[in-house]
């Protein structure tokens, strides 16, 4: 009995197996069966051992290899029956003692997928195995959205982003997702799970480039990846300031701010924004009020790192104005002189007598007038006198320029004459030896009529006076001519240094001014007149306040302001060159002597333009109102 079972049992498999072969061969669909449900292993003889694709479980490859083995036991399995989705792959698999092994060669769907699994084991017994797995091989989808930019200023960056799955529905088996951040060249690993949205991981940085490997994994191994470069830049750019320095005192109101940094660099110094030449230099000028300025720079790379100073600046351009009224004569014959007199200033720091610090007594009860020389007819219509100044008396000076060379250009040529006159009387007679020698009886003569000239001359010189009054000046810059002055009478005035220069040595500086009355011609001024430095500077004192208000008025008002052989206007300079605009000027300032201008014209390199101080009336006024012009 328990044969003919097993005959019959055997009888059944063959037929079976004949049919599977026979539609397999012929390219026929699979005869259509009873596929049990899914469910766990029954009617069963043997156990189920290993099982792969587990059941339930989700896969990443289309093209897995079905591997099913019963657990061993008192039979074998001699046939088996596989069915995949009901599609009977049983001949493309290979029974292996109790494990049936499945290669697919071809992908499989993603979705869901049921598999039918049935073994014949040699006791005659049948084991049916049904169970379902999911294939899925689609990628979360990963989308970086920081950092955006390319450079950073921080040495710690946040990478993030949104990582999602395509579709959770069919294939929640793929949650949750696990994100990952490798920085290059460190290697250092940030993660962020589990995520299911948007996500952000901190990273730190390397100073340099940074290549960040972003990666987005489901729970069955599925990967997107994503490369972000990011350069780290934490380094400040280089800021030094050259000129001025800090706590530094500048006589002038225009002050250029200079130093170093990085060449790409943005730049400000008290707003105004400075271009950093290739080699790393730059400069402006500012145009800064009396007192006390605070300059505050900025520099700025292009990530944002940002390095900045400070500075003092005091600016003083009032400048102190001395009156000696001790010692009055150049020469003593005393070991101790009482060094007196008054100066003036508005921020008055220190007053220093060969480098030793006088202290100076408040203002009280104005010192009497000097007297004016003798021959200086009064005008009761200027107002009371406040200070006269003489010619230069004579000196020294004098003696050595006037005097010595005055007599021996008389007596060299007399002497001659007399010595060649008795020569020629013993040797030759009189008539030879008044005609040898009458030249330089002539010549001695027109020595001596020079000489007697520039005597006179010089004496004249000491006619020469100027008296400063409440309302005006009397000026007599010559040997006749007075001019008597109201200051609403006189335009300008101008003072100009020149200094004798000879093989490289610097000889004596000669002082000249100019004064510019409303009608008629220039009035110069030198040296002869004693202390003309201070005389100068009275006039302007008068001029200044008198003439400052209107000309602001008439700049603010548009309208050309002339100083000699320049003009300004509110939004133009103009020179022989024509007009310049003030965004075109580059710098402008006073050294050596000369106004220096320097301008751009489109495309073409700075040009410059000097100009000698001695030709520009009310310089001053003119630096006052550029500034003004600027401030507005």
């Amino acid at each position: 009995m328990l044969l003919g079972t097993r005959t019959s049992v055997l009888a059944l498999v063959v037929v079976i197996v004949a049919v599977s072969f026979a539609a397999a061969g012929n390219g026929t669909a699979p005869v259509a069966v009873a596929t049990p449900e899914a469910g766990p292993v029954s009617a069963s003889s043997l156990s189920l051992g290993y099982l792969d694709p587990a059941d339930g479980a989700t896969i990443n490859t289309s093209t897995p290899t079905i591997t099913v083995a019963l657990a061993p036991g008192p039979a074998t399995v001699v046939a088996a029956d596989l069915h995949l989705d009901g599609m009977n792959l049983t001949s493309a698999g290979t029974l292996q003692g109790n494990a049936f092994v499945l290669p697919l060669a071809l992908s499989l769907r993603n979705g869901p997928h049921v598999a039918n699994y049935t073994a014949f084991d040699s006791l005659g017994g049948l084991t049916f195995v049904n169970w379902t797995f999911t294939v899925d091989t689609i990628p979360p989808l990963l989308l970086v959205t920081a950092p955006a930019y390319p450079m950073v200023p921080t040495s710690l960056v946040l990478v993030e982003g949104t990582a999602v799955l395509v579709n959770y529905a069919l294939f929640p088996g793929a949650a949750p997702i696990n994100v990952t951040a490798t920085v290059l060249p460190s290697g250092v690993k940030r993660w962020a799970y589990p995520v299911a949205g948007p996500f952000s991981i901190p990273v730190p940085l390397t100073e340099g480039v940074n290549t960040i490997f972003v990666n987005a994994t489901d729970h069955v191994g599925n990967f997107a990846t994503q490369i972000v470069n990011v350069v780290s830049d934490t380094v400040k750019p280089p800021l030094v300031v050259l000129t001025p320095a800090n706590l530094s005192v500048s006589p002038t109101d225009l002050v250029r701010v200079s130093g170093l940094s990085e060449f790409g660099a943005y730049l400000s110094v008290n707003g105004f924004s400075v271009t950093v030449a290739p080699n790393g230099t730059w400069s402006i000028v500012l145009a800064l009020p009396e007192g006390l300025n605070i300059l505050q720079i900025a520099a700025a790379d292009q990530v944002g790192n940002l390095n900045y100073t400070g500075l003092a600046v005091f600016v003083d351009s009032d400048v102190p104005q001395i009156t000696l009224t001790s010692p009055t004569a150049t020469v003593s014959s005393q070991s101790r002189v009482v060094v007196a007199g008054t100066v003036r200033d508005t921020k008055l720091v220190a007053l220093l007598v060969n480098g030793l610090p006088v202290p100076v007594q408040p203002a009280g009860k104005p010192p009497a007038p000097r007297k004016p020389a003798a021959f200086v007819k009064q005008d009761t219509k200027l107002g009371r006198q406040l200070a006269v100044y003489r010619s230069r008396p004579l000196g020294w000076r004098d003696a050595y320029i006037i005097l010595l060379p005055g007599l021996l250009g008389v007596l060299a040529p007399y002497s001659y004459a007399v010595w060649l006159y008795e020569q020629s009387m013993r040797q030759h007679g009189p008539v030879a030896a008044e005609q040898w020698s009458k030249p330089w009886f002539w010549l001695a003569w027109g020595a001596l009529a020079a000489f007697i000239l520039l005597l006179i001359l010089r004496f004249l010189d000491l006619r020469r006076f100027a008296v400063v009054h409440a309302r005006g000046i009397q000026l007599r810059p010559g040997v006749l001519r007075t001019h008597n002055l109201r200051w609403e009478q006189i335009s300008g005035v101008a003072l100009s240094m020149t200094q004798n220069v000879f093989l490289r040595s610097r000889g004596h500086t000669h002082l000249r001014a100019v004064i510019y009355p409303n009608l008629g011609g220039q009035i110069r001024l030198d040296e002869r007149l004693h202390n003309l430095p201070e005389l100068i500077s009275r006039i302007k004192a008068s001029l200044y306040p008198r003439m400052l208000p209107g000309m602001i008025a008439d700049f603010r008002a548009g309208k050309w302001l002339y100083f000699g052989p320049l003009a300004v206007q509110a939004k133009a300079l103009s020179l022989q060159q024509g007009e310049i605009s003030w965004e075109q000027v580059e710098n402008l300032q006073v050294k050596d002597g000369y106004l220096a201008v320097s301008w751009t014209e489109g495309q073409e390199p700075v040009r410059d333009k000097r100009i000698p101080i001695a030709k520009i009336p009310n310089l001053e006024l003119l630096l006052q109102i550029i500034r003004e012009g600027i401030n507005v």
